[in-house]
Parts: C-alpha cells; structure tokens; sequence
C-alpha cells in the first residue's frame, strides 16, 4: 500500500467519522438535548441565572430579578394563549392547567 492509498483512506474514515458526528448531533438536537444547526437557546434562560448570581453577590439588584418574575406570572394568568418562545417548566404547565405538578403521596403508599 504506497502513501497515497494510505492518504486516500485516512481521508474517507476522517469523512465518514464527521459525517457520523454530523448525524449524532442532529438526533440530540431533534431530542432536545442540544442546540446545534435548527433551533437557538433562549437568551432569557441564560440571562435569568445571570441575574440570580447578580442578586446574591448585588442585593440592591434583587427588584430586576423579582420585576421578571412578577411580570412572567402576570403573563401566565392574563388568560392569553402562551408565548411560543417562552420556555415551559412545570410551573408553566401548572398554572396553565391549575393543578399540581406532582400530586400528593396516596395513603397505601406507605
């Protein structure tokens, strides 16, 4: 084998191993467990956690943290359809639905 077959297939396994990467990366993101070519991250997500380690180490910075909060929980019971960009947690889905997330432990689960 002279250096140019060796060249030739070191070339196609280092394709074939990114396009496998390439295909791996697609299915994460279609499960939801990354962010790669089709959907973005949330800017708000970040930026709320970004506040929440500004209140602790700033506490005069605490009204932004608790503004956010108050106007996202008005948005909530406003009765309007939810926002499509707004990501959902169970808090979300409880207030939509009014019930709890987890329900109370039953009495024969003891």
């Amino acid at each position: 084998m002279g250096p140019g077959t060796a060249f030739t297939l070191g070339a196609l396994a280092f394709g074939a191993a990114i396009y496998g990467l390439h295909r791996l990366a697609l299915r994460l993101e279609r499960k939801g467990h990354i962010y790669y070519l089709h959907s973005q991250p949330s800017g708000s997500a970040l930026g709320n956690a970004a506040l929440a380690v500004q209140a602790i180490l700033e506490p005069d910075r605490q009204y932004v943290l608790e503004e956010r909060q108050a106007e996202r929980t008005e948005r909530r019971e406003s009765g309007d359809p939810p926002d499509p960009e707004e990501p959902v947690d169970d808090a979300t889905i409880d207030a939509r639905t009014g019930r709890d997330a987890k329900p109370p432990p039953s009495e024969t689960a003891r």
